[in-house]
């Protein structure tokens, strides 16, 4: 019998499930309907960008009006990356 996955409810969890839900995305949307502090998204969104999940849509300065699209659906789960060692 196969066990149950244990049930998700970090921010960057639901931070994913907004990303998916709205493929085109503002950041500060995303931080106030999921409640997730600023350095927690720059890493998270740092991540995805990098690993070609999300592309910045606007060139604008300020981070909570920065616009991104996700080019890469993975699924109900968020992606999940390794630290690197130097």
């Amino acid at each position: 019998m196969r066990k149950r996955g244990k049930k998700t409810t970090s921010a960057q969890h639901f931070a994913w499930q907004y990303m998916r839900r709205n493929r085109t995305f503002r950041v500060g949307d995303v931080m106030s309907i999921t409640e997730i502090k600023v350095m927690n998204i720059k890493g998270f969104l740092y991540l995805l960008e990098k690993n070609g999940y999300i592309k910045r849509a606007n060139k604008t300065r300020t981070f909570i009006d920065r616009i991104y699209v996700l080019l890469k659906d993975s699924g109900v789960l968020s992606p999940t990356f390794n630290k690197e060692i130097r």
